[in-house]
């Protein structure tokens, strides 16, 4: 899976399916899709009973445009005011192109969005939550279940050319945060005989080798010296010898020190 940017217009963009977020006036907000296929929808939208409130949703086929697929993402009348609550209407929107087994998708940010949120905002945002909401452990499912998968391929995030060098930043920002959480949600879904503190040191030290992190890793010896009984009584229900691992992240402007344990 990746993502892209581009700077076309809504209406021009090639992909399998299209998401387009809209309010109750979202005959206005969509009126670049031309007269016939903003017709097309509302004519739709009254056997679907489609408003555009909140969570509400509206497919439709549009030979006649270069995308093949629209998706109507409602929002309803109170706009996103918040980072969590653009975290969740982008989530939710997402989780259903990709249950359609699209292979191209393309999202066109909610214009109201940008007086809210700063363009970088938006993308790392957009970015972040794709990745975690199309992730899946399914490191030890069967060959059927592989061959099966459709996921999406390429997902196209739309702006216009004076936003191009922001989205970008954003987007790459949003890779960054998103695969560490995926790292740790990997480590988590792993068995505990995977996960072992041998495992765990091996996945620290690895880390240490590709970021500025420096890793401590301390063995039962040492960790006896220091006293550490308590983790040490824990650790002898086990056949895995324990392992302290303490990794160290330094700032280059540093504005407080944080401590995770």
């Amino acid at each position: 899976m990746k993502i892209t940017l581009s700077a076309k217009q809504p209406s021009k963009i090639s992909c399998d399916l299209q998401i387009l977020f809209v309010s109750p006036s979202w005959k206005e907000e969509i009126a670049f899709l031309g007269n016939e296929v903003v017709q097309l929808l509302a004519d739709v939208s009254l056997l679907e009973n489609f408003t555009g409130k909140d969570s509400q949703t509206l497919f439709i086929d549009t030979p006649n445009l270069a995308a093949k697929r629209i998706l109507l993402y409602g929002i309803g009348e109170t706009s996103v005011t918040s980072i969590y609550k653009l975290q969740n209407t982008l989530a939710k929107a997402i989780t259903i192109a990709a249950k359609a087994r699209r292979k191209r998708v393309a999202l066109s940010p909610y214009h109201a969005w940008t007086k809210k949120f700063s363009s970088e905002t938006i993308a790392k945002v957009v970015s972040e939550t794709f990745f975690l909401s199309t992730y899946h452990f399914d490191k030890y499912k069967g060959v059927k279940h592989h061959q099966e998968k459709t996921e999406i391929e390429e997902f196209i995030l739309l702006t216009n050319p004076s936003r191009l060098s922001s989205f970008e930043k954003g987007v790459n920002l949003g890779k960054i945060y998103s695969q560490a959480t995926i790292l740790a949600r990997d480590l988590v879904n792993e068995p505990a005989n995977i996960t072992t503190p041998s495992y765990l040191a091996k996945v620290a030290s690895n880390l240490a080798k590709e970021t500025d992190i420096k890793v401590t890793i301390l063995e039962k010896e040492e960790m006896e010296k220091l006293g550490m009984n308590c983790i040490l009584g824990v650790s002898q229900g086990s056949d895995s010898p324990p392992k302290f691992i303490k990794l160290v992240y330094r700032s280059r402007t540093p504005l407080k020190k944080i401590v995770i344990v």
